[in-house]
């Protein structure tokens, strides 16, 4: 068996070899005639990549580099010390990695772009600014490249994809390339859905290739599978303007289905749901042309090998029911997947739209501000917070008209327009000191602000639920003896990794790559409150960084139990968690898990996208076992309903609703 047969059997995809021999390499290649050999070249490789760090640092270009060559020296050790068992393997799993690992770094050493110029598949990674992750994505770059500004087609891949990117999806990904635009594809984190640290991913990666690219923004656009289907719906519906058009192939849509015959029980659990949930958010593609693909015999089996085609249906009848345009292919007899003729169809549709940036009308609908702006209007203010809310704005005869709900602050990017009429009243326009129109609503009235809202208050990037602290950088603070507190944390971090928000459907979960650090209370320093969202456990008697704060926070914990204000739930076990703005730094979060006593927080068995603002609970919380999907049925809703002590949202104070915590 030769090289080529040989990576072929392993990858089971000749498109793979593609993408190893379109990467050019160095005139003298590293060969290994056996596995000693191989480790003994690749000894100086991981030392020589982290004394580069310090000296790359404040290089954006350099650290891409790096982080690139850092990735591939990853891929060497993991996918090939642990499986390449003689020379063949060796080689054909790693020469090309490391021969491309050792000429970045040999770039990086000199001062250069090694990327620069070069066209083909480019597989590369970025050091996230969330952990410090090193990411990898896979970027392919047309010969020649065009002129001017240039496409982009961003794919997001199917639930399962590995970390090692040489097989991830869809194998066109690795045909050569000779098309006049760019295809990137996104990690997204893993297997996240492409929610929460999934969508910081791929904002990261926009970043990059923008940086790197001159990119259309009129013409960049998203298409997906499966997961990757899920992940363009919720992308676009959330995201109106960010994506010229949009090609979700068999992706989830409504989260009612997700949960199935159990359903979420709990009002304050659909609020966290719907918040980013693409069917609720399906007006917002009122500017955003969607082609979307599924088989009609396509439905879930065994963990996460379908998708109910139902989902796709219900997309289109509430588009058709909202005068949405939008086109759908129902592929007869064909389960999960679809053909690649259809992923090639999809790309052209998507390359025959352009965005018009500045749309006569918009219609946006939103729960929350972690998802606040559509083309030139954007939310600064909701009355409730995680409650359904809308504006809807046209210009007509000169004039900017408004109607809106549910909401307190609004700012519009609009500079020909010297009118409005909002909800009926009629006010003159003026540009505030940032050059944008803020409006403000007070006991029913619209009028100017000189600019958005300041002070404590919910603010886009400091809204909550407890889940948007893993959408910054986070940082857990346990104290500093350790214990069980500690334990709890680190707990709670794997859970996170493994139950990560964005797979929120009954019989997927996935696993997140995220890699937030854990530090003892008396480690933390000033610039890690500067920097960090503080996820802290514990309570004021053992955790001295929560007691400098303990007093300013709406929920402190009590040998007895949890104290909100006037209101106490006593019990050995009764704990809360809870996130509310830094008093230490108010422009970031401290998320707290606290509890009359550590056995509080082992009660608790519920997955993170589903805690709101605040959580109050007691031993009943485990013995329901949790929500839906991890166990409990309805025989256990008589324990879920004295599980939950109390849960909601903060106002737009960041107090409670009502003046006291509820069930809500």
């Amino acid at each position: 068996m030769d090289r080529r047969e040989f990576v072929v059997s392993v990858l089971s995809s000749p498109a793979a070899i593609a993408a190893l021999e379109a990467v050019p390499v160095a005139a003298d290649p590293i060969h290994m005639n056996d596995l000693q050999t191989f480790r003994l070249r690749y000894r100086p490789l991981p030392p020589r990549a982290r004394s580069l760090w310090p000296k790359v640092r404040g290089n954006a270009v350099q650290t891409t580099l790096l982080a690139s060559a850092t990735f591939l020296i990853e891929m060497a050790e993991t996918g090939m010390l642990t499986r390449a068992t003689d020379e063949l393997s060796v080689q054909g799993w790693v020469n090309r990695p490391l021969s491309l690992a050792a000429q970045m770094l040999d770039a990086a050493e000199a001062g250069r772009d090694y990327f620069h110029g070069r066209t083909g598949v480019l597989l590369k990674a970025y050091k996230s600014k969330l952990d410090g992750a090193i990411q990898p994505y896979i970027l392919q770059v047309p010969e020649p490249l065009p002129g001017g500004r240039i496409p982009l087609v961003v794919v997001l891949h199917g639930w399962g994809a590995p970390r090692s990117i040489v097989n991830w999806g869809d194998p066109r990904t690795f045909a050569p390339w000779n098309e006049p635009y760019l295809r990137l594809q996104v990690y997204g984190r893993g297997w996240t859905r492409y929610k929460g640290v999934g969508t910081e991913d791929v904002f990261e990666v926009l970043d990059e290739v923008r940086r790197d690219f001159p990119v259309d923004p009129d013409r960049t656009y998203v298409t997906g599978g499966s997961m990757g289907g899920a992940g363009t719906w919720f992308l676009a519906t959330h995201f109106p303007g960010l994506f010229a058009a949009a090609a979700p192939v068999c992706g989830y849509t409504d989260y009612r289905l997700d949960f199935g015959s159990t359903g979420l029980k709990a009002e304050w659990e659909r609020r966290a749901y719907r918040a980013h949930d693409a069917l609720t958010a399906a007006p917002n593609l009122e500017n955003t042309p969607v082609y979307f693909i599924h088989g009609d015999q396509d439905l879930p089996g065994a963990f996460g090998s379908g998708v109910d085609v139902q989902h796709s249906r219900v997309m289109a009848a509430r588009l058709k029911e909202l005068g949405i345009p939008f086109e759908y292919d129902e592929l007869p007899g064909v389960k999960h997947g679809v053909p690649s003729a259809q992923y090639q169809k999809a790309e052209k549709w998507l390359l025959s739209h352009r965005r018009n940036p500045d749309p006569p009308r918009v219609v946006f609908e939103t729960s929350t501000l972690r998802y606040n702006r559509s083309y030139w209007v954007e939310v600064e203010g909701l009355e409730r917070h995680f409650t359904p809310s809308r504006v809807e704005a046209a210009v007509r005869q000169g004039a900017v008209h408004i109607t809106t709900r549910n909401i307190t602050h609004l700012a519009l990017d609009r500079r020909t327009e010297s009118s409005a009429v909002i909800d009926g009243q009629s006010l003159a326009l003026h540009p505030a000191a940032d050059g944008r129109i803020h409006l403000s609503r007070v006991d029913g009235r619209w009028s100017l602000s000189r600019s958005a809202p300041t002070g404590l208050g919910k603010r886009h990037g400091l809204q909550g639920p407890w889940v948007d602290a893993f959408t910054g950088p986070a940082l857990y603070v346990v104290p500093s003896s350790g214990g069980d507190w500690a334990d709890l944390a680190a707990y709670d971090l794997e859970t996170y990794q493994c139950s990560h928000g964005g797979l929120d459907c009954s019989n997927v979960r996935g696993r997140a790559e995220v890699s937030f650090a854990i530090r003892k209370a008396d480690q933390v320093t000033r610039a890690d409150i500067a920097r960090h969202n503080l996820i802290l456990f514990g309570d004021a008697r053992s955790n001295a960084l929560l007691a400098r704060i303990s007093g300013r926070l709406p929920i402190r914990a009590t040998r007895e139990g949890i104290e909100t204000g006037a209101r106490r739930f006593q019990g050995a076990r009764v704990g809360a968690k809870f996130i509310y703005p830094n008093p230490l730094n108010p422009k970031c979060y401290v998320a707290v898990a606290t509890g009359a006593s550590a056995e509080a927080l082992h009660s608790l068995r519920i997955f993170h996208w589903q805690i709101p603002d605040y959580l109050i609970f007691d031993e009943n919380a485990v013995l329901a076992g949790g929500i839906p999907y991890y166990g409990a049925g309805p025989e256990h809703q008589p324990l879920l309903d004295k599980a939950y002590l109390a849960a909601g949202y903060f106002n737009e104070q960041w107090q409670f609703e009502g003046g006291e915590p509820s069930l809500a």
